[in-house]
């Protein structure tokens, strides 16, 4: 028996839609195509991926890892060989079209089980996680609110001035905006746009912000169990950029020393809380995005809590690609547009046409910036 893989990165888009019927954006598509085969490099001998039909299947595994590709249409035939499903995230569209291509209702979320994710997949959980671990661990920095009318936005923009808006669901930096006393009408149309078709907000002050990692989970029936640390880049617009990739030793030496101090009791509160919210309704990957925050007396703080991922994540495919680096070594590991290569050692998506995912290896030695 083996376990079907699926990078579905339209995953959050679908959460959003809230219908089997929604079709991915065209950046999704191309992500989805290029990126297909990225799960190889952490599927076990035997397991199987799944390609969109439109990809060819690659002539041989070049990860070397004893894996088989597959197209949908093969799922029929192959459906008693597998035992379970591991895809990037659940959602409605992902159930339709696995059912769709003859797989066993056992080995997806019945909709039930597909309202628990959703509904624990929305900010809200980033709202009620860093309240809980905050009142566990006060020397951190952090507020959250959660709205659900435009007057509720305005008080709280009243009182800081400065604000960042998200919606419920969103992904790579989408649905996540500023917004100060100065904004215009339009800022206020989009506020209400994102009220009317998904219901709230999540509205926190503006931080200064000084860079961004996350802490990388997995949650099992018995608890929440920490995998590893994820040191990552995002552009201006908060999109993923990519991943140092090394030991966790090493990786926690590219956080301030602030940071390092208050770490280890901020990942044991979350494993808690966690646990406590996801226990009954979600098995699988998941991961908690965090920030060094420049406090007013110029100190280093921690936000242990920016947004909670309640599926696979780039950090948890970075932590898996710990093994491609040498002991001592660092990498790069980044998603970009595809172009002539240039020196990388290791092409993770080789069949790429648009996308690629790359790793360079020991080509960043440098502590994050603070």
């Amino acid at each position: 028996m083996s376990q079907l893989h699926i990078f579905n990165p339209s995953h959050d888009e679908a959460l959003a839609a809230h219908t089997p019927f929604y079709y991915p954006a065209k950046a999704a598509r191309i992500l989805g195509d290029d990126l297909s085969v990225l799960p190889a490099w952490w599927a076990n001998p035997g397991d199987k991926i799944l390609l969109p039909e439109g990809v060819d299947i690659p002539g041989s595994d070049f990860t070397k890892r004893g894996v088989e590709f597959v197209h949908l249409s093969q799922l029929k035939t192959l459906g008693k060989s597998i035992d379970k499903i591991c895809p990037w995230g659940w959602d409605a569209l992902l159930v339709k079209q696995l059912q769709k291509a003859g797989i066993s209702p056992d080995l997806v979320p019945d909709n039930n089980q597909l309202e628990d994710i959703r509904n624990l997949s929305s900010r809200l959980t980033s709202v009620n996680i860093l309240k809980a671990v905050r009142k566990t661990c006060p020397q951190t920095i952090g507020e959250s609110y959660w709205c659900t009318s435009e007057e509720e936005v305005k008080l709280i923009l009243d009182q800081y001035q400065n604000i960042m808006v998200k919606a419920p669901w969103s992904s790579s930096g989408r649905g996540v905006f500023a917004v100060n006393c100065a904004s215009g009408e339009n800022v206020i149309q989009r506020i209400r746009r994102i009220l009317l078709a998904q219901g709230a907000v999540e509205v926190e002050p503006l931080y200064n912000r000084i860079s961004d990692f996350a802490t990388e989970f997995y949650a099992t029936a018995q608890g929440v169990e920490y995998r590893g640390l994820s040191v990552f880049d995002t552009n201006e617009n908060g999109a993923y950029t990519g991943n140092i990739i090394g030991k966790e030793a090493l990786l926690f030496q590219k956080l301030p020393s602030a940071i390092q101090n208050v770490l280890p009791d901020i990942i044991k509160s979350l494993t808690t809380h966690l646990y406590l919210l996801l226990k009954d309704h979600y098995v699988g990957p998941l991961g908690v995005d965090m920030m060094c925050v420049r406090g007013k007396n110029d100190e280093i703080l921690l936000h242990p809590c920016v947004e909670v991922n309640l599926r696979r994540t780039m950090g948890h495919v970075a932590i898996d690609l710990q093994s491609l680096v040498p002991d001592g070594k660092l990498g790069i590991y980044s998603v970009r547009p595809k172009r002539p290569q240039q020196g990388e050692i290791v092409q993770l998506t080789p069949q790429s046409l648009q996308m690629e995912a790359i790793l360079q290896i020991d080509v960043c030695n440098n502590s994050i910036s603070h």
